[in-house]
């Protein structure tokens, strides 16, 4: 989902103080990355257009909060993100079910929709998780309502790199030693992958 993505990083990037123009700078730097695949080319451009207005005001970051289009421009959109995770299921059934488990309750929807927002190479606790949600959505959430959450999940998508479980984790716990032996030998090899042992950085 990088869109989604993007369009929220800039969201964030603007509400702490950093100009439309400093944002747009940062990703024409990065359009001339010659390792960057081609594929992200239309997203890239989507999101500047969403930072410059030359786009339709549903997209427009600059609107954001302020108009009737908010709903269709929400980040965290329960349409958008069923699209997004269709692929990981089989079959019809299998993504019933999740859909029952996953909007009986609204914080289990919106903690989702926050990890699949935790980028590349960061780890973040169950704790800071659950600050986040505060901050984000107004709800209150214990730590390890989250952690239950992460199970749960696993029983649904299983080993997914894609699906970033693997970068919660418990305070200072970059190995994820309380975890079963099963989660542990493939969180670690994602983080591994991903260099979190090397440098370990914490949301």
């Amino acid at each position: 989902m990088p869109t989604r993505k993007l369009r929220y990083l800039c969201k964030r990037l603007i509400d702490e103080g950093n100009s439309n123009e400093k944002i747009l700078e940062e990703f024409k730097l990065f359009r001339m990355n010659e390792d960057i695949e081609e594929i992200y080319e239309d997203t890239i451009l989507d999101v500047m257009d969403a930072l410059t207005g030359w786009c339709s005001p549903v997209f427009q970051i600059m609107n954001y909060g302020k108009n009737k289009f908010d709903l269709d421009y929400d980040p965290f959109s329960l349409e958008e993100l069923f699209s997004s995770i269709e692929p990981f299921f089989d079959n019809s059934n299998m993504i019933r079910d999740f859909d029952s488990f996953i909007t009986l309750k609204e914080w289990r929807w919106k903690i989702f929709n926050l990890i699949i927002l935790i980028p590349k190479g960061f780890l973040i606790n169950y704790g800071k998780l659950a600050q986040w949600a505060e901050e984000e959505f107004s709800i209150k959430i214990s730590p390890r309502n989250i952690a239950w959450l992460r199970m749960r999940l696993y029983g649904y998508f299983g080993y997914q790199k894609s699906i970033p479980l693997h970068r919660i984790a418990m305070k200072n716990d970059v190995f994820s030693q309380k975890d079963s032996d099963e989660i542990q030998k493939y969180s670690n090899m994602f983080k591994e992958e991903e260099g979190i042992f090397d440098n370990p950085n914490w949301l």
